[in-house]
């Protein structure tokens, strides 16, 4: 048996012996050895977290915000809390989804973070009256309950 029969390369394309000098097969012409996609270096496992990093400029934008709603509440703490549950909301949703299109390669233009915070706001609206709404009723019904039961004494 010969040695060197056993030890022979071959083309993975079409199964020809292949010299182990030969870059390509000489009967079909494929790349004798496989070649291997170039590939960027891995993430290291050490690598710092980015979840939690903001823009300075939405850092600047939630301080300013926090200084207009202490502001309003020192002068008028009811009107501040209003203003407090109608605008926080909001504000954090808008950053919240621009976060994650900007993790995603979408960068958010201004108009389109201002129809984000505007459309949050309005259901913010919305379900701040449903909310009145439902104690106004519930108020009622209380009254009403009352004024039946001192009445029947």
């Amino acid at each position: 048996m010969n040695t060197a029969a056993t030890n022979e390369e071959r083309c993975p394309e079409c199964g020809a012996i292949v010299r182990g000098e030969a870059d390509k097969c000489w009967l079909c012409g494929s790349s004798h050895y496989p070649v291997a996609e170039l590939v960027g270096p891995g993430e290291s496992p050490f690598a710092e977290r980015t979840d939690a990093q903001f823009s300075l400029s939405t850092l600047m934008l939630g301080v300013t915000l926090l200084a207009v709603l202490f502001g309003v509440f020192c002068m008028a703490p009811g009107a501040g809390v209003v203003l407090a549950v109608l605008v926080v909301p909001p504000f954090l949703a808008t950053c919240i989804f621009t976060k994650h299109r900007k993790a995603r390669g979408q960068p958010m233009s201004a108009v389109a973070k201002l129809g984000v915070f505007g459309s949050t706001f309005g259901i913010v609206i919305v379900i701040a009256f449903c909310l009145v709404g439902v104690v106004a009723v519930a108020a009622v019904a209380a009254f009403f309950v009352i004024c039946v039961a001192g009445a029947g004494q």
